[in-house]
């Protein structure tokens, strides 16, 4: 791939990314400033609550379909839309268990929250939905190179949202963002299923063609769960840490402010986060070539321009932390603090995130399962134990897991290229 292509890129998967932060964004503003703390925390609430559920499976969805469709793109196969078709099934049936288990969070875990309602589920459901079957068809579509398509829808229905929200929370309230986010969950994978299978090959191939596909994506999936499983583990953490036990020491105000700071935290991280499917496939294709110095050349050319472009967001969002818990009418509480420690988390998460696809390159998902297994051990007992010190405990526990996690995966790659080059002697 020539460098201007690559530039394209992960400039047209950076402006969706910005323009999908942007409008969750103005909406948690918009329900901070016109219906308070304690909506914004019932609104955080239900949508981390989702993503909690969702994003495990919807992680090693989308990082098969992406070398689904990088294979694919190489070899010429014409059977993409098989294993699309196989994917989105898969897709449709893990959103169920996955929504079970949402249900079950708020009987039970949430019992407490007065918040509970059809349309709050209703939403909660959608949002389990459109990840689970939106990293399908992102996956297939950057795996083709096809990342200008994928942006564009995403871009479309952010800046609906945007133009949408201050009219719909301002006469509907609290209901009127849920509806908002009803549409902006389920229309982007709607739009983006019907482009992929618009712009596959019409060649779906004889029975047996079918057959080796689903099975290869099914034999794909059941290889993935040890990411599932470290991204179970690391969801319910975060989920316990961010929610349950705020929840529990601060109330729902207090989980609607460290959603705040967990935004900032997520839209420092969204350059290396955007460019994730790009760097697996860039990767993938350095591990290819069977040259570990190409291997660890692309892997250090994918930090430097996660540390350039993370260094730069973070300290200037720290930098602006007060001004930023003004806006929010948040002054009083401990949200600039766990900003700021969420930039440093942030810078180490940059680095992480290239050695996570390293790992998952070179075939070593059980290695990152480990090491995600001990960082979560950290971030809980952090939390845990100092919790009752102030909200910013939270960001810290995240911070201390998030250097233990770096090094180890760092030593794990180095260890796994040194296995790999024997492998090919």
């Amino acid at each position: 791939m020539s460098i201007p292509i690559l530039v394209n890129s992960r400039s047209w998967m950076l402006l969706a990314s910005l323009a999908t932060r942007g409008a969750g964004f103005l909406i948690s503003l918009l329900i901070a400033r016109l219906a308070g703390a304690s909506a914004l925390g019932t609104y955080s609430t239900l949508v981390n609550t989702a993503s909690a559920v969702a994003t495990p499976f919807a992680g090693a969805l989308g990082n098969n379909s992406t070398l689904f469709g990088a294979e694919d793109s190489r070899s010429g196969a014409a059977n993409t839309r098989v294993h699309a078709r196989a994917s989105l099934l898969l897709a449709l049936g893990l959103s169920t268990l996955s929504a079970a288990a949402l249900i079950l969070l708020y009987m039970f875990a949430l019992a407490g929250d007065a918040s509970q309602s059809l349309l709050l589920l209703a939403a909660g459901v959608s949002v389990v939905i459109g990840q689970m079957v939106g990293a399908v068809c992102l996956g297939f579509l950057y795996g083709a190179g096809k990342f200008k398509l994928a942006s564009q829808v995403s871009v479309s229905v952010a800046l609906a949202i945007c133009l949408s929200a201050y009219p719909a929370i301002e006469h509907f309230g609290f209901h009127g963002a849920i509806v908002l986010l009803l549409i902006a969950s389920l229309f982007p994978p709607m739009i983006m299923v019907a482009s992929l299978v618009a712009t596959s090959s019409t060649m779906a191939g004889p029975s047996d063609v079918k057959a080796e596909s689903i099975r290869k994506v099914a034999f794909r999936f059941v290889r993935a769960w040890p990411s599932i499983a470290a991204g179970v583990a690391n969801n319910g953490v975060n989920w316990v840490c961010t929610i349950y036990l705020v929840h529990s020491v601060f109330g729902t105000p207090g989980v609607g402010v460290v959603a705040v700071a967990t935004q900032w935290l997520n839209l420092m991280l969204l350059p290396a986060t955007s460019w994730g499917g790009s760097s697996l496939k860039t990767l993938s294709d350095a591990i290819a070539s069977g040259s570990e110095k190409t291997a660890w050349g692309t892997a250090t050319g994918l930090i430097r321009n996660n540390l350039m472009v993370t260094l730069t967001l973070a300290g200037s969002i720290a930098l602006a932390s007060l001004p930023i818990a003004d806006v929010y009418s948040l002054t009083n509480s401990d949200v600039a603090l766990l900003i700021c420690i969420n930039a440093a988390s942030a810078t180490v998460a940059a680095i992480t995130n290239v050695f996570e696809r390293f790992l998952l390159a070179l075939d070593r998902q059980a290695w990152w399962l480990i090491f995600s297994l001990v960082s979560l051990f950290v971030q809980t007992s952090v939390t845990f134990f100092f919790i009752t010190y102030g909200m910013w405990v939270v960001a810290l526990g995240a911070f201390v897991a998030g250097i233990v996690l770096c090094l180890l995966s760092y030593m794990g790659v180095s260890q796994a290229m040194q296995i790999r080059m024997k492998e090919w002697k």
